[in-house]
């Protein structure tokens, strides 16, 4: 020790002050054959030592002595170091006067290294409540564990509680303890010391705690005889990795369920970090390691230059975000729009170090909008188309029927024929209507509710739009002139109403309309509105061969027509 090596002995009279001829002052940070003062030694004493070191000083008896032992901080005064003294002395009482006489040891490494110590164990205990963690060992033979404050204070009781090896094997949660055990089995069966395992441990109030230990396995001429390690509480990190795991899951599900990926792009590696979902956005695999170039193959053609342009601003250090919209070319054929957006990440110097954002699949959206902006065109066509047949149905009533009174019923009646196929066009969304409902739906208003004249019957067919409101008025005219003319207008009078697809290669459809048990029937002189209607309004509006003949057994209308895509 350092005060072993350097004591110094010493006489100290202090009134009047002075020092002893005898002393030796290098311990204080003096030359040899320097001889300073009692006062110039007492300035050197660290702030605080020279009261408490005078408060020592006591009146005794005369002819009387005292020793005293004290320890005490010291400032060199030729290093400005703060040592540490230890002062053993005896106090003589001389009449009126005190001599000291004793001897000093610098003992300012062991003061050093306690201090070192005792600031580790306080850093230690700190970081150990800090991390919650605990110190612990367990000696194999007697199966007795020996722990700390901090070891009760993770396993959830009292810190004077003494815990045993069973209670704390008791509160693993279920199915963990033999879990460990395997796993430090496997462990030593390897030949490895050293054991680590995560576990659940059930505190006295019933809550669930993550535990993760560590520990040294030490032999003993090849048996295991003690381990030593230390418990860390992680559910705090348990908990974290799971709602981590959460997030992603759900972030996960709403990528995929708005079609989105994440992408980030490191525009000084040119490196790119792309995702499953991204992947199977541009059509490769899902572990496919995506590379900008695979990104660049899937670029429509139309679209190279626009995305060459968007690329390049890039270079404009005042632009931090982007987003642009172009087209996929698949490998089997098939289009895809895309729609990209993010920001840049840019250096002081306005230098792009990367690009981040969000890849969108938009193919739906933008055929969505492809099909209402056809729907709306094609709803201005059959607004208008709609207007053009009520202005001829309008204009064909006035020409043949001079009373006001008629005029009005047939006029509503029309119409109404009209409103009637909007109504399936209007339940099917204007994307057509099935046949049986056009014929139903047309003929409704002629049934009778006692005898069942009309009878119809044919395979399920779908018709487009127009052909919807065209057969609709054509057999509406055609049961018209039956109730006024033909087998409708007797109660014995019966009207059949049949359709097949004749060639379904060519998707034509004949409709056949048949009267029977009428009255005689007297072919027309002159073509109304109906024959008008039946003969050059379905030829214009859907290209259908019209047939209409009037043998005695009744009227036989007969339509043929191909089906236009829907």
């Amino acid at each position: 020790m350092r005060a072993a090596a350097f004591p110094d002995t010493y006489r100290c009279d202090p009134a009047p002050i002075g020092v002893g001829p005898r002393s030796r002052f290098t311990i204080l940070g003096y030359p040899e054959d320097a001889a300073p003062s009692a006062e110039q030694i007492r300035q050197n004493f660290y702030p605080g030592e020279r009261e408490r070191l005078q408060a020592l000083s006591v009146d005794l008896p005369p002819d009387e002595a005292r020793f005293i032992e004290v320890e005490f901080r010291y400032i060199r005064p030729d290093t400005r170091q703060v040592r540490w003294l230890w002062l053993r002395a005896e106090i003589q009482q001389s009449g009126a006067q005190q001599r000291y006489l004793g001897v000093l040891f610098d003992i300012s490494d062991r003061k050093f290294a306690e201090q070192a110590r005792q600031e580790s164990q306080t850093r230690l205990k700190m970081a150990m409540e800090a991390g919650r963690m605990a110190v612990w060992d367990y000696d194999v033979a007697t199966e007795t564990v020996t722990g700390s404050a901090e070891l009760n204070r993770l396993l959830g009781v009292s810190l004077d509680h003494n815990l045993s090896i069973e209670e704390i094997r008791a509160n693993y949660y279920d199915g963990d303890l033999e879990r460990v055990r395997q796993e430090a089995q496997a462990r030593l069966a390897r030949g490895e010391r050293f054991i680590q395992s995560e576990y659940r441990y059930q505190w006295p109030d019933g809550s669930i705690r993550w535990h993760l230990l560590r520990a040294e396995v030490l032999f003993f001429e090849g048996t295991p005889v003690k381990l030593v390690g230390i418990v860390i509480d992680v559910t705090d990190w348990r908990q974290a990795e799971e709602d981590l795991r959460q997030r992603e899951k759900d972030l996960q599900a709403a990528l995929a369920a708005g079609s989105l990926a994440l992408y980030t792009f490191n525009n000084v590696t040119r490196e790119l970090k792309g995702s499953p979902r991204l992947n199977e956005i541009f059509g490769y695999p899902p572990q496919h390691r995506l590379t900008l170039e695979d990104m660049a193959a899937r670029h429509h053609p139309e679209d190279l230059d626009r995305i060459a342009q968007q690329f390049s601003t890039v270079l404009d250090p005042n632009l931090h975000k982007f987003e642009m919209e172009f087209r996929l070319l698949m490998p089997d054929g098939a289009v895809r729009w895309i729609n990209a957006r993010g920001d840049y990440l840019r250096d002081e110097h306005g230098r792009a170090l990367q690009s981040r954002g969000i890849i969108m699949d938009a193919t739906d959206r933008r055929q969505w909008e492809e099909q209402q902006r056809l729907l709306v065109g094609e709803l201005n066509h059959r607004v208008k188309n709609t207007l053009a047949i009520v202005q001829a149905v309008a204009q064909q009533t006035l020409r043949f029927h001079d009373d006001p009174a008629e005029v009005q019923a047939v006029l509503i009646s029309r119409i109404s024929a009209l409103a009637k196929a909007h109504e399936v066009l209007t339940q099917e969304h204007w994307r057509g209507g099935e046949l049986s409902e056009v014929v139903a739906r047309a003929l409704q208003p002629f049934q009778n509710d006692d005898v069942q004249q009309i009878t119809v019957g044919g395979p399920s067919i779908r018709l487009p739009p127009q052909t919807v409101l065209s057969l609709s008025l054509a057999l509406h005219e055609l049961a018209t002139n039956a109730v006024k003319y033909g087998a409708l207008s007797v109660p014995d009078g019966r009207v059949s109403v049949t359709w097949e697809l004749s060639d379904p290669r060519t998707a034509q459809v004949v409709l056949v309309w048949r009267e029977s048990s009428g009255p005689p029937v007297i072919p027309p002189t002159r073509k109304g509105f109906g024959s008008r209607l039946l003969m050059t309004g379905l030829s214009a509006e859907v290209s259908a061969e019209v047939e209409l003949s009037y043998p005695d057994s009744g009227v036989v209308c007969l339509i043929r027509f191909t089906l236009s895509p829907l």
